[in-house]
This record gives structure tokens, C-alpha cells and sequence, in this order.
């Protein structure tokens, strides 16, 4: 797989070529990120007086290739480095707009997800289905960005998306990522993964919530309680205040609430696309301890050697 940095126009037509540093002339570092079911990062270091000149002339549109990451520019400095900074092409999803739902939407989440690029995105062409069987409602009152929507609808079945170029037939390509369970077993025990640092943060925890529910008959709205778990009371009860002004909606965001347990590590003996994919559930062992984790992105980097590593958070 070739290390060097691609270059083309919103057309998908090439543009340039970069090189990992030589003689005064290439890239001297680069960190991506892939999300499972968000936008990612890019940022890449470099020096090159010609790709300067190309990437004012196409500064609203311009996407980067490196490896089998598919990103674009969002932003750029100049001086006796250049910095180039942006997200995967799972961000372009922020440039479209998806109308409320009339009535609760029933299916499962490919379909809808698939349903509402092809509606309202006709730029993107819909790619391989992965066939997701369980049922799910969504609703929206409210405009949001594709990004907002397609993110919400897919965490109802613990899915993912992924936005990429494909440059032979000139085509934007959108898919749903699907979840699979491995057998893999991260641990230092198994030599695969080492230098384990474990994050816990409750800062925005709540089991319960308020909102202003509308009402049919047009009257004014009624402020509604939801919660999560019924069990809690006295200081332990976390209550909130809730944007939603629907059960569905208010129950999504409410869910969203919840602490976020992250650990990461290194991994080493591991490819991904052989050993695991993006979305899979894979157990880590740290201690005496095993638990179930899902992939919930990748770390891609080269300054002076590549690195690799799986982004791992809870299994909800």
C-alpha cells in the first residue's frame, strides 16, 4: 500500500501526488482518524510549494487520500510548515439537510438511513446493503443535518456509516457499517496490545429527564418525565433538562446522557480488515478483568514510523 498523499477535486479527478518527505518536498507527518459513526480527522504536515498553490485554488473542495482513509480539507496554515487539517468524508453528511418526519418512521435502521440519503442527498450513490433485521422507530421535529440524523437513527441498532470516493466510476459512495462479534481477545497475556489507559467520565450523566411535550390538539405544551431507571431516588437521581419536545426524541436524548467509559491502548500483531473490523465487538483483557468492547474507530499515523491503532469504547 502506497504511503504517499493523494490529491483530487470534488470532481474525483487527481490533481497531485505527495510524497513522504525527501529533499525539501514532502509530507513530514500525518494523523487520521475513521469514525464508526461520526466525522474522523485529518491532519498532515508538509512542504511543497506547488501543492500550496492547488490547495488555494480548490480551498472549499479538496479531498485527501491516504491509504484506504478518504478525507478532506476543512482548513490550512502557512508558514515555513504547512499544516492541513480535516475530517473523513463521513463529514460531507453535515452539508445536507434532512426535514423533520411527518409520522414516526418503522424499519429497520439501513433502510431508513438509506431512505433519507437517497431522498434528500442525490449526489451520493447508495452502496452495498449489510441487511440489519431488527425494527426501530425515529421521529424528528425539527430540521437537522445529516450528519445529526443519520448519527442518531444508527446508534438505535448500534450501527455505523461510511462515506467514501469511488474514483474509477466518478461517484460519491454512502453504506451503513454493520456490527459483528469476534473472538478476539486484546490482552498482554495474547502479546497483541499493551500500554493500557482506562478513561471514566460522568460529567453530563443523567437518568431522568424533562421535556416539553407538544400536543396534538395544538393547546400549549406539558412538561413530561421520562427516565431511565425507575429504581433511583435522593442524591443518587440525576435529573435533567431536556431540548426534545417528543417521547422518542426525548428518550434518544436522554440516552445519549450517559457516562462514557473509554479505554485505549497499543496494539501490535493485528490487521485490521483481517483481525477485526470498524464496528466490531472484540474483549480486552486489562488485570485480571475482561470485557466486551466495540471498534469504534481507527488511529492512523506516520511521522517517523506507521502506527495503527483501534479506537475501543463500551458495548451499550
Amino acid at each position: 500500500m502506497s504511503d504517499d498523499i493523494y490529491f483530487y477535486d470534488f470532481n474525483l479527478d487527481k490533481l497531485y501526488e505527495l510524497p513522504n518527505f525527501g529533499v525539501n518536498k514532502g509530507y513530514i507527518s500525518v494523523n487520521v482518524t475513521f469514525e464508526f459513526n461520526d466525522a474522523g480527522s485529518l491532519e498532515f504536515v508538509f512542504i511543497d510549494e506547488k501543492l500550496q498553490e492547488i490547495i488555494k485554488q480548490h480551498e472549499n473542495a479538496l479531498i485527501v487520500v491516504w491509504r484506504d482513509f478518504h478525507g478532506f480539507m476543512t482548513s490550512y496554515q502557512f508558514d515555513n510548515r504547512c499544516r492541513v487539517t480535516g475530517m473523513s468524508l463521513n463529514g460531507l453528511l453535515h452539508r445536507i439537510v434532512i426535514p423533520q418526519t411527518v409520522t414516526t418512521l418503522s424499519g429497520d435502521v439501513e433502510t431508513l438511513a438509506r431512505a433519507a440519503i437517497a431522498d434528500n442527498a442525490p449526489w451520493l450513490t447508495l452502496g452495498s446493503e449489510k441487511y440489519f433485521e431488527t425494527e426501530v422507530k425515529y421521529s424528528t421535529d425539527t430540521y437537522k443535518t445529516a450528519d445529526e440524523y443519520i448519527r442518531e437513527l444508527l446508534n438505535l441498532d448500534n450501527a455505523g456509516y461510511r462515506v467514501y470516493a469511488d474514483f474509477a466510476k466518478k461517484k460519491f459512495m454512502f453504506e451503513v457499517l454493520k456490527s459483528e462479534e469476534r473472538e478476539l481477545m486484546l490482552s498482554t497475556n495474547n502479546r497483541n496490545a499493551y500500554d493500557f489507559t482506562e478513561t471514566y467520565i460522568n460529567k453530563g450523566l443523567a437518568y431522568g429527564g424533562w421535556y416539553k411535550q407538544e400536543q396534538a390538539d395544538d393547546t400549549d405544551p406539558v412538561w413530561t418525565y421520562i427516565t431511565l431507571d425507575d429504581t433511583l431516588s435522593g442524591v443518587e437521581l440525576i435529573d435533567t433538562v431536556l431540548s426534545a419536545t417528543n417521547e422518542d426524541e426525548a428518550m434518544q436524548e436522554l440516552k445519549a446522557k450517559s457516562a462514557k467509559r473509554e479505554i485505549d491502548l497499543k496494539t501490535q500483531k493485528l490487521t485490521r480488515g483481517v483481525d477485526y473490523n470498524i464496528g466490531d465487538i472484540v474483549r480486552v483483557q486489562n488485570g485480571g478483568t475482561a470485557t466486551k468492547k466495540r471498534v469504534t474507530g481507527f488511529n492512523m499515523s506516520k511521522e517517523k514510523g506507521f502506527i495503527e491503532n483501534p479506537i475501543l469504547s463500551e458495548v451499550e
